[in-house]
């Protein structure tokens, strides 16, 4: 073993609100730990999860991210979705969509 959990992330089948699209999976709970963020570790993340949704044959993948790593998730693909929107103790967000 020996190796340190420094991030996360998790995929559900669950379409974007208001969307009827049953293949669609939320990208949730992306996190790294402070210490290795700016490192790539976010970025091989969500490709993992990205690399694993094709082979569960969904085409769609969003996600609530924080305004603050707006940069980030643009830099992956995903593209800004309507308004930006509060959530408690989180703070502004915006709904990021990308094709598979």
């Amino acid at each position: 073993m020996g190796a340190d959990l420094i991030g996360i992330a998790s995929i559900y089948r669950e379409p974007p609100p208001g969307a009827a699209d049953p293949d669609a999976r939320r990208l949730r709970g992306l996190a790294v730990l402070p210490e290795h963020q700016g490192q790539g570790v976010g970025r091989a993340l969500v490709q993992a999860c990205l690399e694993h949704l094709r082979g569960q044959s969904g085409a769609t993948l969003w996600c609530n991210g924080r305004v603050s790593v707006l940069a980030f998730y643009q830099r992956l693909g995903f593209a800004p979705q309507g308004e930006i929107f509060e959530l408690p103790v989180s703070g502004p967000h915006c709904r990021l969509v990308r094709a598979a």
